[in-house]
């Protein structure tokens, strides 16, 4: 089996060759071929072994990756993490090239091959594009025959005041963490402020916003607190203690929503999405016996023996 660096070598080198794939203008000189499409006129940001990485290829870099990584990119500590990935990057692949693996068969192959699959990809997503289009009757005859999916249950919105209490906390502990919720419960019950008082009091994660929860159904909730939660009667109450196995919570009922339909127009987007999800598959299944049909496909059947060509 090949040893991670082995592998990633090889990986630098199929970039490589798919980027040589593409005309490259107005590229400097020594520049690395996975960087082309980058803006190579800014000042330079690193040389590498005869190399350069300018600011723009950087951001360049930066800009193209996925947007949940992209968000990790804030601090300077992470940018230079990544620029020196860039520099190892040519590192490695100068000496793949100085070995000449960039014109190994077995990875000329293997890049010919993502290629093509990169290639048909794009056609899929291109004809999906062209095909998948929603129109309104369609959405309209949709929310007709699935209106049971578009029922909202009832739902209640919450504060909180969160007392936490570990798992395997002693009878002391214990004591002390409903001494706590008490003293809280006793200033919620005397009609103080209860987002104030959750900032103040409260160890869980919505303490920072008055204990919201915001609204919630059934089933979101741990048992214990959800069956309090749905039973506060008018806006405004306040529970006693409740006990799960997080701690001891105190709820205040800020809002209620009763089980409805949801108009058509409420869920249009999530239409929408769904018939287009299902029109993608249908011509990812569809395309390639479409394209047998208009093309000119001609299959000797007898290199597969007899009983293969007859389907037995």
């Amino acid at each position: 089996m090949l040893g991670r660096k082995t592998l990633f070598l090889c990986l630098v080198v199929c970039v490589s060759l798919l980027s040589s794939c593409k005309p490259q203008t107005g590229e400097a000189p020594g520049t690395s071929p996975s960087k082309g499409t980058a803006d190579k006129k800014g000042p330079v940001l690193a040389k590498v072994a005869g190399e350069i990485i300018t600011v723009g290829d950087f951001e360049h870099e930066l800009g193209s990756l996925p947007e949940y990584t992209q968000k990790r990119m804030e601090t300077a500590e992470q940018k230079q993490k990544h620029l020196d990935k860039m520099i190892d990057e040519i590192l490695l692949l100068q000496e793949a090239k100085k070995r000449e693996l960039d014109r190994d068969e077995e990875i000329q192959g293997k890049v010919e091959r993502y290629r093509r699959r990169l290639i048909t990809e794009k056609l899929y997503r291109e004809v999906a594009s062209e095909r998948s289009k929603v129109g309104e009757e369609e959405i309209l005859s949709y929310y007709q025959e699935h209106k049971d999916r578009f029922r909202q249950k009832e739902r209640i919105r919450a504060r909180q005041i969160l007392i936490l209490l570990p798992k395997n906390a002693g009878p002391d502990k214990e004591k002390e963490a409903q001494a706590k919720a008490d003293e809280a419960l006793a200033k919620a019950k005397a009609g103080e402020d209860f987002a104030t008082l959750a900032k103040q009091y409260s160890e869980g994660p919505a303490a920072s916003r008055g204990g919201d929860l915001g609204f919630f159904s059934r089933g979101r909730m741990v048992p214990e607190f959800e069956e309090i939660a749905f039973s506060l009667k008018e806006v405004g109450d306040t529970s006693d203690l409740v006990r799960t196995k997080f701690g001891f919570h105190i709820i205040q009922l800020t809002g209620r929503q009763p089980a409805q339909e949801l108009a058509v127009e409420d869920v249009k987007d999530r239409i929408v999405r769904q018939l287009e999800s299902a029109k993608r598959r249908e011509i990812r299944q569809s395309l390639s016996e479409e394209l047998r049909q208009a093309g000119n496909v001609e299959v000797d059947e007898s290199y597969f023996g007899k009983e293969a060509a007859s389907g037995e």
